[in-house]
């Protein structure tokens, strides 16, 4: 069955998040995002989860998996807080695929980092928040 790009990492992202706040209580704090509005960062802890690039997997039927890459943007007014969420983030995803995890919107049967939690300086930023930037592929499927 199609994976829908955008609605499965974003659904991905904010269950990772969700099944492992116990361990990392920070991921409860976040507010999610798929896009972004000038004063989230100002008032709260966001995370964007963007898709960058989706095309169907190489191997098998049409349609069978869908590539997808992805950047998790987390912004906030307290760095610290910003940098921890981050770091967090990536740690609970990973645990959460390595554990198999399916969402509504289907699984990640392969996962890996292209980026790992960087600032990020470009016109977007200013001295007011900081923001982090973390990237990754996945490859989807879901059952039909």
């Amino acid at each position: 069955m199609f994976v829908s790009p955008i609605p499965f990492i974003y659904a991905y992202a904010k269950e990772a998040a969700r099944q492992n706040a116990a361990q990392w209580p920070i991921l409860s704090r976040i507010t999610w995002r798929t896009h972004g509005d000038v004063d989230d960062p100002m008032n709260e802890l966001v995370c964007r989860v963007q898709m960058t690039i989706a095309r169907t997997h190489p191997s098998g039927p049409r349609f069978a998996a869908t590539q997808i890459r992805a950047r998790l943007y987390m912004t906030g007014p307290d760095g610290d807080e910003v940098s921890d969420a981050s770091d967090a983030l990536v740690q609970a995803i990973n645990k959460s695929w390595r554990s198999g995890m399916t969402t509504s919107e289907g699984w990640a049967t392969h996962l890996e980092w292209t980026q790992l939690p960087t600032p990020e300086t470009d016109m977007g930023t200013t001295a007011d928040y900081i923001n982090m930037v973390s990237a990754l592929q996945v490859t989807a499927r879901k059952d039909g």
